[in-house]
């Protein structure tokens, strides 16, 4: 658990950084996360995720794979990258940063990490299992159609290619209805 205070750097090329600490400074208490990037895409959450303090860095989210989410204005992507620390509990239910139940970047369950660019167009890699309890460096990146996905910063299989260079919208962390 890192307990000092973490530095809000962020750059132009930024379209969403969240650093979920729970800080009343920045206005993220009640259902409020703020973004520090330039475009103020704050997000919100009606079922919030219950913060905890014993988090990575300077506390942690717990989503509990029902109805936690945090919602904001939809984002577009194509060369992008996902980036984020992960704290895998039991469970079958999954990780998800997408839209709706079709387009995801990822959806990540015990086994596997799942990216959606395009409706039913499912990108699948093994992540070779999350140890309840162990933080772990999630990366996923886009290029054109050409996706990398990396745990602790080792490249899991190969590249994988999307069947079309689709424009991927997202505007959801946590869960999502089927």
């Amino acid at each position: 658990n890192y307990s000092q205070s973490i530095p809000y750097v962020s750059d132009s090329t930024n379209l969403l950084l969240y650093h979920l600490d729970n800080l009343s400074s920045r206005n993220e208490l009640n259902g409020s996360f703020f973004n520090d990037t330039s475009s103020n895409n704050h997000g919100q959450c009606v079922n919030c995720p219950t913060f905890n303090i014993t988090g990575k860095l300077s506390g942690t989210y717990e989503f509990d794979g029902t109805d936690d989410n945090i919602t904001f204005k939809e984002l577009g992507l194509i060369n992008s990258s996902v980036s984020f620390w992960l704290n895998w509990k039991d469970g079958v239910d999954g990780v998800v940063i997408g839209g709706n139940p079709a387009f995801y970047s990822p959806y990540i369950d015990a086994t596997t990490i799942y990216y959606s660019a395009s409706s039913l167009n499912f990108n699948s890699t093994a992540h070779n299992g999350l140890a309840s309890g162990v933080w772990n460096h999630i990366l996923i990146t886009r290029k054109d159609t050409q996706i990398r996905m990396f745990k602790n910063g080792i490249q899991l299989g190969n590249n994988l290619t999307l069947p079309s260079n689709s424009v991927q919208l997202i505007n959801t962390i946590g869960s999502y209805s089927v």
